[in-house]
């Protein structure tokens, strides 16, 4: 099935399947753009969509995390490029403790702390606990990943995006 059918199907599948493309509400999207946003907020993180407040986490991989799915450990991500989507995330600016929250992401990815390390940070380091999101952050930080904000690219279709998700998805469905 095409990605394209995507948006058109999911109204004659199981409670099951639409429920992921559904709102936080319950209601089913009208649009393509809000039926994607919907699944990969189910798919990548269920409680934030739900209301909880989130910060970096374990993706279940053991993957530092954030938002919906910005796997902080997907090499083809720079520092700089992590701040700037986090700047959007945030409103278009960073406060100091969330620049020093990126600057201890820019730690992880140079070595000088591990994957656990930074991932415990979020219940002890209050520079890290400021990058805790909302759902309205963390949608505006999915909405840059997918917009591709500023030439970031978070590798879809290479094992680490989002079109691998809907793949499997539709894998699923099969």
């Amino acid at each position: 099935m095409a990605l394209t059918n995507l948006h058109t199907d999911y109204l004659n599948e199981p409670f099951s399947f639409s429920a992921k493309l559904s709102d936080e509400f319950g209601n089913r999207s009208g649009t393509y753009h809000d039926t994607l946003l919907n699944y990969l907020k189910a798919r990548e993180n269920d409680a934030l969509k739900h209301g909880a407040t989130m910060g970096i986490h374990d993706d279940g991989a053991g993957l530092p995390t954030i938002g919906y799915g910005l796997n902080l450990a997907n090499p083809a991500l720079t520092e700089a490029e992590i701040r700037l989507l986090l700047a959007e995330a945030f409103g278009g600016t960073l406060t100091a403790a969330q620049e020093r929250g990126v600057n201890r992401i820019g730690d992880y990815l140079d070595g000088v702390i591990t994957a656990a390390e930074l991932i415990a940070e979020d219940a002890t380091n209050a520079d890290v606990q400021s990058l805790r999101m909302t759902d309205v952050e963390a949608t505006r930080l999915l909405e840059a990943m997918l917009d591709g904000l500023a030439g970031v690219n978070i590798g879809f279709g290479d094992g680490n995006g989002y079109e691998d998700g809907l793949t499997s998805l539709l894998v699923d469905k099969i």
